[in-house]
C-alpha cells in the first residue's frame, strides 16, 4: 500500500507516539506504516562516550521508534556536520544528489548503478521519507539522495 506524503508523515508521528494535530483537535492512535524511517536516540558509532546525550539516528523500518520526529520545511542548502562513513550504492540510473532532503531542492548531480557513495548522515525530509546525505565516490558530489535511491543503507544511520 502506497501513502501519501501527508499519511507518511502522519503515521510516523503515531508511531512514535507523538500527538498529532487534526484542525483544532489532538489524536493518536497506532502505527499503521511499519517501512517509514524512524528517529531514534540509541548509541552506536558517532553516538556520544563522554556522558553527554547520545547522537540522534534515523533507523529504516523500526517498527517503534523511541525519539523525537519534528516534520519541517525544506532545508535546502545546507550541510550537516554528522559523520559516520558507510559504503552504499545507487538503486537505479540518474538518481539524483539534491542541496537538501526534499524534491524542492537543487539538484547536483546524478548516481548510477554501479557506483558506490560514501554515506555519512540521514534525516527526515519534510515528504516524511529518510534521506541520506552521501558523496558519490566517482564524481565527488555530495548531496542528499531519499532511501529509496540508495542499495545497502544500514539499519541505523547517525541523524545529520
Amino acid at each position: 500500500m502506497k501513502l501519501t506524503a501527508v499519511a507518511r508523515r502522519a503515521a510516523f508521528a503515531v508511531a512514535l507516539g507523538l500527538p498529532l494535530l487534526v484542525g483544532p483537535v489532538v489524536a493518536a492512535g497506532p502505527a499503521t506504516a511499519q517501512s517509514a524511517p524512524q528517529i531514534a536516540t540509541a548509541p552506536g558509532a558517532g553516538g556520544s562516550t563522554d556522558g553527554t546525550a547520545p547522537a540522534a539516528r534515523i533507523s529504516a523500518g523500526d517498527p517503534a521508534g523511541t525519539g523525537p520526529v519534528t516534520a519541517m520545511a525544506p532545508r535546502c542548502g545546507w550541510v550537516p556536520g554528522a559523520y559516520e562513513p558507510r559504503s552504499v550504492g545507487f538503486s537505479g540510473g540518474g538518481i539524483r544528489l539534491r542541496s537538501g532532503p526534499s524534491t524542492l531542492c537543487t539538484v547536483l548531480g546524478l548516481g548510477y548503478v554501479g557506483q558506490s557513495a560514501t554515506l555519512r548522515c540521514g534525516a527526515v525530509g519534510d515528504d516524511g521519507w529518510g534521506w541520506y546525505y552521501v558523496t558519490n565516490n566517482s564524481t565527488g558530489v555530495t548531496g542528499f539522495v531519499r532511501g529509496d535511491g540508495l542499495t545497502g543503507v544500514p539499519i541505523s544511520t547517525l541523524a545529520c
